[in-house]
């Protein structure tokens, strides 16, 4: 966790945007929210029912950059790490909006174009592990944004 951390923290790259992914049931939620205070932690499952009243939204009609404009209001003008942990209903929407995975990575691409003044780091649970890591690589984010928890 501390070196993945170290990594994310000392990264230079241009896009600001990293996606954690674990396996669920990991522990990963745990560890993150033990280091809260390292940096702003925001579990999306407390925002979730704020972010669809808010944007009104539903499970059939999503917008991603909607998404995008909640979590930079989320964020704000923090110039740390955030983590966005509990993704899984994002995840399951954008499956089930094109099986074939093309939202999936349009959700990636508009990721990386994000310009946050910090670092916001995405954690995602490898429900669909195999469709994810497919559309992860053929997103324009950096192969280095992409950190897989427990291979650190």
């Amino acid at each position: 966790m501390d070196k993945m951390m170290d990594i994310i923290k000392n990264d230079s790259s241009r896009v600001r945007s990293y996606v954690v992914m674990g396996d669920v049931g990991s522990g990963k939620s745990v560890h993150f929210r033990e280091k809260d205070g390292e940096y702003k932690y925001l579990d999306f499952n407390e925002k979730a029912e704020h972010f669809f009243e808010k944007t009104k939204m539903s499970l059939r009609v999503f917008d991603i950059g909607e998404f995008f404009k909640y979590i930079e209001e989320a964020v704000g003008l923090e110039s740390g790490i955030t983590v966005i942990d509990n993704l899984e209903v994002i995840q399951n929407i954008l499956y089930n909006q094109d099986r074939e995975g093309r939202y999936l990575e349009r959700f990636f691409n508009v990721m990386c174009r994000q310009g946050y003044r910090g670092k916001v780091v995405y954690v995602l649970s490898d429900i669909r592990k195999m469709m994810m890591e497919k559309h992860l690589g053929k997103s324009k984010l950096p192969k280095n944004n992409i950190i897989r928890w427990g291979n650190l």
